[in-house]
C-alpha cells in the first residue's frame, strides 16, 4: 500500500487508470477538492443480458425501470464497476460483460460513474470513491426492498479504483451481505494497511 496523502515524501507518483495508461499524479493537490459528484444523480447502471447482450438498458432508482427491461428475476445479478478515468464503455466492462453472458444468463449491471471517477486528477476519483459505493449500495438496498433480488446473487466486480468502490457498496449496503466481492487489479495509491475501513478489505 502507498504513503498516505499529505507525505511530501511520497508526493509524486505514477498511477495507472482503469485502461493501464499511465500517469504522473501529484498525490497532495494545493487546490482543495470541491465535491460535484451526486452519487445518487450521477451514476447510471446499464443492463445487459443475453437478450440484449451488446445494446444496454438504463435503470434507475425507480424501479419501475428494472421491471420494464430484460431483467430477469431470479438469475444472478452482477455488477461491474469501472476505475479512475473509466465509463461504461470501458473495454474491461465489455470483455467482462461478454464472458459473463457466455456463462450463464445473467443481469449484468454495468455501473458508470464516470461524473466521479473520470477526473484529470486521481485524487478527486480517490476522494469520490466512499460515496460512489454508497450510491450503489443504496441501488442494490432499493433492488432488495421491491423483491428484486437476493443478496446471495449478487457478486461485485471493480477493477482498478473501482475495486474500491465495489468494497464500499458492500460495506454500506443494509438489507444483506453480498455473496462475493472480486477487485481486479485495485488501486493501491491513496490508501493505507493501517486503515481497513477507508478500503477494500482484502
Amino acid at each position: 500500500f502507498s504513503k498516505p496523502f499529505g507525505d511530501e515524501k511520497y508526493r509524486w507518483k505514477i498511477i495507472p487508470d482503469t485502461n493501464g495508461r499511465m500517469h504522473m499524479e501529484d498525490l497532495n493537490p494545493i487546490a482543495e477538492i470541491t465535491p460535484t459528484f451526486d452519487p445518487l444523480n450521477d451514476i447510471q447502471y446499464l443492463l445487459f443480458t443475453r437478450r440484449n447482450p451488446t445494446t444496454p438498458q438504463r435503470l434507475t432508482m425507480n424501479m419501475d425501470t428494472v421491471r420494464n427491461s430484460n431483467y430477469v428475476v431470479g438469475n444472478g445479478v452482477r455488477f461491474i464497476i469501472h476505475g479512475w478515468q473509466g465509463s461504461a464503455s470501458t473495454a474491461m466492462n465489455t470483455f467482462i460483460t461478454r464472458d459473463l453472458l457466455v456463462r450463464a444468463d445473467h443481469n449484468v449491471i454495468v455501473v458508470d460513474w464516470s461524473r466521479g471517477g473520470d477526473t484529470t486528477i486521481y485524487n478527486n476519483a480517490r476522494q469520490n470513491v466512499g460515496s460512489a459505493g454508497g450510491g450503489i449500495s443504496r441501488f442494490i438496498d432499493t433492488m432488495h426492498a421491491e423483491v428484486l433480488v437476493s443478496f446471495e446473487n449478487i457478486n461485485i466486480i471493480g477493477h482498478n479504483l473501482g475495486g474500491h468502490v465495489a468494497g464500499f457498496a458492500g460495506k454500506q449496503v443494509t438489507r444483506g451481505r453480498i455473496n462475493a466481492i472480486f477487485a481486479n487489479d485495485p488501486s493501491l495509491d491513496g490508501f493505507n494497511a493501517g486503515q481497513p475501513t477507508q478500503r477494500l478489505i482484502f
